[in-house]
């Protein structure tokens, strides 16, 4: 068992597909295949984005995301497809899925239970 950073004691595996899937869906999707501010976005931007809006709280290495972002395709929940990134080199960009946007939604509404109920109990305490 690990413990989160809220104190909650969580299976480790369990924690780090919690952590994982919930940073990456964090945003709202706005349309067939876009998540965040990306209609599409490959692994590296990903990871920059979410550091930047987090404001740096949120720092996801490499050989976490890119297991996490496989995982996700695997279930359906994003598309992949190869073609070359703004440098010029190939890389690999991810959009959500429709599945991968009702997964969204319910991944914000268990977040929004969850973190109510931590909210309470902190509360409890003044």
């Amino acid at each position: 068992m690990t413990f989160d950073p809220l104190g909650l004691m969580l299976s480790g595996r369990r924690l780090r597909h919690l952590c994982h899937l919930r940073a990456f869906l964090s945003r709202k999707a706005r349309s067939t295949c876009s998540f965040s501010r990306f209609s599409q976005a490959h692994g590296y931007a990903i990871a920059q984005r979410l550091e930047q809006v987090s404001k740096a709280v949120v720092q996801i290495n490499q050989g976490s995301l890119y297991p996490a972002l496989h995982r996700l395709e695997q279930k359906g929940w994003l598309t992949a497809e190869w073609k070359p990134s703004e440098t010029g080199r190939e890389a690999k960009f991810y959009c959500l899925t429709p599945s991968g946007r009702k997964q969204l939604k319910a991944e914000k509404e268990s977040w929004a239970r969850l973190t109510g109920a931590v909210q309470l109990v902190f509360d409890e305490g003044n």
